[in-house]
């Protein structure tokens, strides 16, 4: 799995893919349980999303009042791409960058919603580790009160650890949807992490 954190593996699966590409989950049951965890009030003080790859999320996130939006990949490729798809549309960004060093400053945002891009890096080379780097600046992003929102493949005994090296206050949901990568799996993992 170690090509999972390599960038060309990523551009060489989005040169081969010319359309929209979700993860995780379909759109219409991440903004429900997403919704349904935040407030107006947070929306206003921006969202991170993390992985955006081909994702059509930013258009449903907009489309809810979320912005200012900004969508990081670390695929030049595919930002570019999406840069291109969304020219025009006010209050939403594309950046290539990536997640273990963010280049925003200190308590920029006030949600982050990742949908698969931690079960990435942690399952590539230094997974571990890395996971702790991508934690770490999520938690340093993150406005006091902040949440992560991380929709994941993974259950608790995977994923609560990590979570809990970081000072998160993590609760956690089983969604009762397969998730699109494992039609077999009768749950898929969202753990909400508020910065105190």
């Amino acid at each position: 799995m170690a090509h999972l954190t390599q960038v060309d593996y990523w551009d060489n699966f989005y040169l081969q893919l010319e359309d929209t590409r979700d993860w995780i989950l379909e759109n219409d049951v991440v903004l429900s349980h997403f919704l349904s965890n935040s407030s107006k009030d947070t929306y206003l003080g921006g969202l991170l999303h993390l992985g955006c790859g081909s994702s059509d999320l930013p258009k449903h996130l907009l489309a809810e009042g979320i912005h200012p939006l900004v969508n990081i990949d670390f695929s030049e490729l595919i930002v570019e791409r999406q840069r291109t798809l969304y020219s025009g549309q006010e209050g939403v960004t594309f950046l290539q960058m990536d997640v273990r060093d963010l280049k925003f400053e200190d308590g920029t945002f006030s949600l982050a919603l990742d949908k698969g891009t931690f079960d990435c890096v942690v399952l590539g080379n230094d997974g571990p580790e890395n996971a702790r780097k991508m934690l770490r600046e999520l938690f340093r992003v993150l406005k006091p009160n902040g949440k992560y929102f991380m929709y994941s493949l993974h259950g608790p005994a995977a994923r609560l650890d990590l979570l809990h090296e970081i000072q998160w206050n993590v609760e956690y949901k089983a969604i009762s949807v397969s998730p699109l990568e494992l039609p077999h799996q009768t749950h898929t993992h969202l753990y909400i992490c508020t910065k105190p």
